[in-house]
């Protein structure tokens, strides 16, 4: 390979296709050997130290099966005890991790920066492992986000002088530089900021960031990518403000190429920024001027509206998106403002992309199930590293007969299952391990979670385990007192994990198509036992703070993950049929929040890594 990337003339699909081609020629082997231009530095920011850990672990288990390119350093950087920092607060960590590192050297490299902290609260089967970590329905052994997130920037790494590239862990990018992709006239600036900006309707520019192009009538939508200068960011605008402050493009005259379209009129979105050293070095000095960052700073809100011509200092005092507002937070983001205000921004307009966003339990069933163009453009599939057994594992005709029947079936990912099991085209079963058929309900995701009839004697090897439609299924290892034992999490799929009540309301909180008050009624517990231990002596007065399904105790713990999962499906059973037991009565209960705190990664890696070997040593 003569390590040039070839840009696609013939679609997103085909130069996805070729992206991630590349990626994989590259998996397992040093840099010296695929002699493809690659990132001098990968970090991946956590929210804490045990995410750390976690993250550390799944890295060095990727690194050991070859999953990743050897020899590139991928830094794990925790933001410290204290105060929510955001991403932008994470930057700064991050930055000053490196310097200490690096020294001087580190201002020569280009850094990926992938922003991966957080609890994930839409999305709980990515809360504990990280949603870095997240399964793709791709590749062999199976991709997961962290292998996107290195594949998908190959062909701008070319165009890139030292610095920093910017990007979350929960979203995809697929696009095409057509035969504007091997011009010389559009690159990664080497002073200031550089961002990605992808044409966008105007519903979605008031969920995002918008860029206000400094010249509409120089803007080419025929082209498959522009450099462009910018003005203004305005995040999260409403229509009427996009229209006022000059974003808004009309599509009457100019066709996107390769197909792509949208609706009435357009502007251009925010997805992933660059920034140059000069810039780090602002951001370093400044931290050692005023101190550790102590409030939550957003690298999208905060640094980007800092930037172009007609930006102005009002943002900083807009709060509704900070989830805990400090004393620190609007002189912090002054400091910002007045840091950053003269630096030059870049837009790289991406005519032919679209920017996607799988960070919820909704999206990844849409994506991964019904959304066929973008399953095509990234070569996704439905059954994906999976053994399928059968009683006559000698019988490859009958297993090929029944795995690939005209049933529409759903995404199966690293999976061990029987072939009369059922997954319909509008569920995700993940990391599942069940040696009994398993029937799964409509728009449900089953996530690392196992039913082996050894552990149990009430199943039959004829009758099916029955999944309910619309549930969250997630199995997860708890270490406490030398012991590990199991939690399976469950929700309805449209269960809101954010939302919070005061504590005296809290039997109203709507779970499983029902209340917490029912859940108690019905499983023969008391509702003190479920409220955070911050609440155990107050009970429900208006004294207690507010609480939500993620801090209240309704997962039971078990001594195995047959029986955390059985359970699970009783408990739901009793609650949908208002059937009163004993179920929870005398159990040891956790919530969300504990199970962050007492999780067992080690045996979670080594369930996976199980399921692994099992898979490989029938796939081939």
């Amino acid at each position: 390979m003569d390590g040039k990337f070839k840009t696609s003339e013939n679609g997103i699909e085909e130069n996805m296709s070729s992206v991630m081609k590349q990626y994989k020629s590259m998996r397992g082997k040093k840099r010296a050997d695929h002699c493809q231009e690659f990132w001098d530095i990968v970090v991946i920011t956590a929210g804490d130290e045990d995410q750390k850990k976690a993250f550390e672990a799944q890295i060095d288990s990727k690194l050991s099966q070859k999953e990743l390119p050897l020899d590139c350093p991928i830094h794990v950087v925790a933001d410290p005890p204290g105060p929510k920092l955001g991403n932008g607060g994470s930057t700064f960590t991050s930055l000053q991790f490196l310097e200490k590192e690096y020294k001087e050297d580190l201002f020569k490299k280009r850094v990926l920066l992938i922003h991966a902290g957080g609890q994930s609260r839409r999305m709980p089967s990515t809360s504990i492992l990280g949603k870095i970590f997240a399964p793709i329905p791709s590749g062999n052994p199976l991709y997961q986000m962290l292998d996107f997130k290195l594949a998908v920037y190959l062909p701008l790494i070319p165009r890139m002088p030292a610095g920093v590239f910017v990007c979350c862990a929960d979203d995809f990018l697929v696009y095409n530089l057509g035969k504007e992709g091997s011009d010389e006239n559009w690159g990664f600036s080497k002073s200031g900021f550089t961002a990605l900006a992808h044409p966008s309707s105007l519903g979605v520019g008031t969920k995002h960031g918008v860029y206000v192009v400094k010249s509409l009538d120089e803007v080419d939508t025929s082209l498959h990518i522009q450099q462009s200068d910018c003005v203004q960011v305005l995040q999260k605008p409403s229509v009427q403000a996009m229209d006022i402050h000059g974003a808004v493009i009309s599509m009457k005259d100019n066709k996107l190429p390769d197909g792509i379209e949208v609706k009435g009129s357009t502007v251009y979105t925010d997805s992933a920024f660059f920034f140059s050293m000069d810039i780090a070095k602002k951001f370093l000095k400044f931290l050692k001027t005023n101190g550790s960052i102590t409030c939550e700073i957003d690298a999208y809100g905060d640094f980007l509206q800092a930037l172009g011509s007609k930006a102005t200092i009002d943002y900083t005092r807009q709060t509704p998106n900070v989830t805990t507002p400090t004393p620190s937070l609007i002189p912090t983001r002054e400091k910002v403002f007045h840091l950053l205000k003269d630096s030059n921004i870049q837009l790289l307009l991406m005519n032919s992309s679209k920017f996607i966003h799988i960070g919820t339990t909704k999206e990844y069933i849409h994506h991964y199930c019904f959304h066929s163009q973008f399953q095509k453009e990234m070569s996704l599939r439905k059954d994906v590293f999976n053994r399928w057994t059968d009683e006559d594992e000698e019988n490859p005709v009958a297993k090929k007969r029944i795995r690939m029947s005209d049933v529409s079936t759903g995404c199966v990912m690293h999976c061990i299952l029987p072939m009369k099991s059922f997954v319909p085209e509008n569920s995700v079963m993940e990391y599942g391990h069940f040696n009994i058929p398993v029937h799964v309900g409509q728009n449900t995701i089953v996530s690392n979670c196992s039913f082996l009839k050894a552990e149990t004697g009430k199943k039959s090897d004829s009758e099916p385990l029955k999944i309910p439609h619309n549930v969250f299924l997630h199995t997860v290892s708890v270490h406490k007192n030398d012991k590990t034992e199991y939690v399976t999490v469950l929700f309805r799929i449209d269960d809101d994990l954010k939302k919070t009540v005061p504590g005296n309301k809290v039997q109203e909180l709507p779970i499983l198509g029902a209340k917490v008050e029912d859940i108690c009624g019905v499983c023969g517990i008391d509702i003190e036992k479920i409220l955070p231990s911050c609440h155990e002596n107050k009970g429900q007065g208006e004294e207690s703070g507010p609480v939500s399904l993620w801090t209240l105790h309704l997962h039971p713990v078990t001594g195995s993950m047959t029986e955390s999962l059985e359970l699970a499906l009783q408990i739901h059973s009793s609650v949908t049929k208002r059937d009163k037991t004993d179920l929870l009565k005398d159990r040891k209960l956790v919530s969300m929040d504990d199970l962050l705190q007492t999780k067992d990664v080690k045996d979670m890696l080594k369930y996976r890594s199980d399921l692994f070997q099992e898979i490989k040593s029938s796939v081939k």
